[in-house]
């Protein structure tokens, strides 16, 4: 934020919240601290001198594509702002800004956003314990459950798995399941 009477009252007031901030008057400066650390969230105006906003959110997804981006703006500039978001912009919060409205939407977001890695991961940890290569040999028949297992689970249809007892039919329904995942 390039005024100081905007930018001043929300860093004291996101200090007071427990959030360790920096603060920028340009998008050079912030750009600077950009590359110089690693940052969880960045709030930027969209209207700022030499270097816009927009340009400092296309810096900022190179240098930190996963810190969450909020912008803050002019009703004037809601067209600018959609365009923001199409790029990765996570939140649109209209001047006059309430203080407690960004620390809301700010602890909202970092909590989807450790939730939503949190997913990523247990994802894996699954997709990784059904892998396919749990299937030990080079058989014919082997080789050939491995492939229909990794071309069934790339599909959304329903699968019937028949065979004798003992043979696999759970584990190789659970490897298709996460495999889809």
């Amino acid at each position: 934020e390039d005024e100081r009477a905007q930018r001043e009252p929300l860093a004291r007031y996101l200090s007071r919240q427990g959030i360790d901030v920096d603060v920028a008057s340009s998008a050079e400066e912030a750009g600077a601290l950009l590359g110089s650390r690693h940052y969880a969230v960045l709030i930027t105006d969209l209207r700022l001198p030499v270097v816009t906003g927009m340009e400092l959110i296309d810096r900022a997804l190179k240098l930190a594509p996963e810190a969450v981006i909020i912008v803050v703006a002019a009703h004037s500039q809601v067209e600018t702002a959609v365009e923001a978001m199409k790029k990765g912009v996570r939140e649109f919060i209209c001047k006059p800004v309430v203080l407690e409205d960004v620390v809301f939407r700010l602890k909202r977001l970092l909590v989807q956003d450790r939730d939503s890695r949190e997913n990523h991961r247990l994802r894996e940890q699954i997709r990784r314990r059904h892998d396919v290569s749990v299937l030990v040999g080079q058989s014919p028949a082997v080789v050939a459950i491995r492939d229909a297992v990794e071309r069934t689970a790339q599909t959304m249809s329903n699968v019937l798995i028949c065979g004798e007892p003992g043979v696999g039919k759970e584990l190789t329904a659970r490897m298709i399941h996460y495999a889809g995942v």
